[in-house]
């Protein structure tokens, strides 16, 4: 297996997907493939010419869907993103070329708040997507990516890379994900930490997180009314698995402020 595989979970947001995909595919066929995991209840229409490679996912969570995409991948190099992201022409080369080597990777997210304003004006236009990128539209830097680069600066204490196992761009070798166990899949359909329970075993295992600037993302922003209360019953099964002072106070981080969260985080 050579090469780069993106692996995009997708559940009934056809407007964010196509625009995640056109992105993608904007300088022409990617060298890497990309497999679509149809979470949803609808069949998946994907242009014929489009370079993309379809499978049906299990219903069962984010963590499944991605794990089920891994499954189907080819490459030695797996890169997840969601199917709200928008990306800029040099994402791929920029994951592709960390190749095999250990750690995991994150390319910085912005939140877009008028995402759903800008998606009804432009949909699936990478021109458009790349003055986003580029700064032609407010952006905002949520805590955890707050807490993300401040890991990365040094400026506190590399146990907390976990941080950077963003599944929303994040790309490791195919071995370290195999090593990992990939995705805990008894996270369920609920929302929310699937992927920084990754990032702990990972980090378990030797893997260190970077963050690579070349690859940004813009998380198209959206409304999900019961987020926290999923969060809640998810970050209870984190903390079951991982019973760690940083762990528990991850709510401070993402409802609160990094600097509540990393005087909550300290070793008791």
């Amino acid at each position: 297996m050579n090469g780069l595989s993106v692996v995009i979970p997708t559940k009934d947001k056809p407007e964010s997907l196509r625009a995640t995909l056109a992105c993608l595919l904007a300088d022409g066929p990617p060298s890497a493939e990309i497999v679509l995991v149809n979470d949803g209840a609808a069949p998946m229409a994907v242009p014929a010419d489009a370079p993309v490679r379809v499978v049906e996912g299990p219903r069962q969570g984010r963590a499944a869907a991605r794990n089920t995409g891994a499954r189907a991948a080819i490459g030695s190099r797996l890169l997840f993103v969601d199917d709200d992201i928008l990306t800029g022409p040099g994402f791929l080369p920029a994951h592709a070329a960390h190749g095999t080597g250990p750690g995991f990777v994150h390319g910085p997210l912005m939140e877009f708040p008028a995402a759903r304003r800008w998606l009804a004006a432009h949909g699936p236009d990478p021109v458009a997507a790349a003055a986003v990128l580029n700064g032609g539209e407010r952006l905002v830097r949520n805590n955890l990516e707050a807490a993300v680069l401040a890991v990365a600066a040094g400026t506190v204490p590399a146990r907390l890379g976990w941080l950077a196992c963003v599944g929303a761009n994040l790309s490791l070798s195919r071995a370290a994900f195999d090593q990992a166990g990939g995705f805990d899949e008894g996270f369920g359909t609920r929302w929310g930490c699937e992927d920084l329970e990754l990032g702990v075993r990972l980090l378990a295992a030797g893997h260190r997180p970077t963050v690579d600037r070349a690859a940004p993302g813009v998380h198209l922003t959206h409304a999900r009314p019961d987020r926290w209360e999923q969060h809640e019953a998810t970050h209870q099964r984190f903390a079951s698995l991982h019973d760690t002072t940083d762990v528990r106070a991850l709510p401070l981080l993402l409802t609160g402020s990094p600097a509540a969260y990393f005087a909550a985080a300290e070793p008791s």
